[in-house]
């Protein structure tokens, strides 16, 4: 699922939900302005660059083994742009529901549950480049921030609440206890802009602290 510029790729593993997250904008090359010798553009990896992965992002949910999985489905709405799965554990039917939104700029991940059951375990973000993931647990979010070696900065930044239950930040992940239901909201993004006078950089734009201020007006 997608929004245009932000996109994931969902595993749906009752006991583990990961999501690999990309960026349209988050490429490793320069500015390939100069032709080479025999006319062409340097088309080597170092040079031209690739696309690359934002982050990764893991709900782990250690009481849901798939050994004690029933009636696994999963489903993806193309008109509706959301992914569901849902299984029984227990004669509890658990479900959870990803969405892209355009106008928070964020993806969105919805754990339910029907039947008296809850979910516990823990929220973990992760760059691709090894960058450090650090939390607040004031604002109870987790998020990090670099830049490549083009200078094109880059960061990530997730939350999670529930109205039942228990959620608090642990290390550099966020934990949950009991929650009846789970909603966590991720969001990423550059500082490129389609702006050749600016080599296509906003030296202005933080997108760690960006993407911490999405997701957490994303939350309410």
């Amino acid at each position: 699922v997608g929004n245009g510029r932000l996109g994931v790729l969902a595993s749906n593993d009752p006991a583990g939900e990961l999501l690999m997250i990309t960026d349209a904008t988050l490429w490793t090359g320069g500015l390939n302005d100069k032709l080479q010798s025999d006319g062409q553009f340097p088309y080597g990896r170092d040079d031209f660059g690739s696309l690359t992965m934002l982050a990764e992002l893991t709900v782990a949910l250690p009481d849901h083994d798939l050994g004690n999985v029933n009636n696994y489905r999963r489903t993806l709405d193309l008109a509706q742009g959301l992914m569901s799965t849902s299984y029984d554990i227990s004669g509890v039917t658990y479900r959870r529901q990803i969405f892209a939104s355009r106008p928070d700029d964020a993806i969105v991940l919805y754990f339910s549950q029907q039947g008296g059951g809850s979910y516990t375990g823990t929220v973990s973000l992760a760059g691709t480049h090894g960058e450090s993931t650090t939390a607040n647990s004031a604002g109870r979010y987790a998020s990090f921030g670099a830049s490549l070696a083009n200078g094109l900065k880059y960061g990530a930044a997730v939350t999670a609440y529930s109205d039942t239950g228990r959620v608090r930040v642990d290390g550099t992940s966020i934990a949950f206890s009991g929650c009846k239901d789970l909603t966590v909201v991720v969001s990423g993004g550059t500082n490129y802009v389609p702006d050749a006078a600016t080599k296509f950089r906003d030296p202005s734009l933080a997108p760690e602290r960006l993407a911490r201020t999405k997701v957490l007006n994303a939350a309410g």
